[in-house]
């Protein structure tokens, strides 16, 4: 189930280690479970490299961001790396 209302402050900690794992492994292209504790600390669970894309809007979304990011790359050279989709 995907909660986009519930416990904002939590999703935008996750988003935000998220960010920062993303940009010192330089993944950009995987879907990212998480966990919360009882303390409300977002744990990550597992990362997938082949997922389903309801969190983005379906596939035609992630189609246009991913047709996006290599029009980006191919121009530029390197990927935007920063067009996360905030929860």
């Amino acid at each position: 189930m995907i909660d986009r209302n519930s416990d904002p402050d939590i999703q935008q900690t996750a988003i935000n280690i998220l960010k920062e794992f993303c940009n010192r492994t330089k993944i950009n292209l995987a879907g990212f479970d998480f966990l919360v504790s009882q303390n409300n600390q977002p744990l990550f669970l597992e990362i997938n490299y082949f997922f389903g894309r309801e969190g983005l809007g379906g596939s035609e979304k992630f189609y246009e961001m991913l047709i996006a990011e290599i029009r980006h790359w191919l121009a530029c050279g390197k990927p935007e790396n920063g067009n996360f989709q905030e929860l």
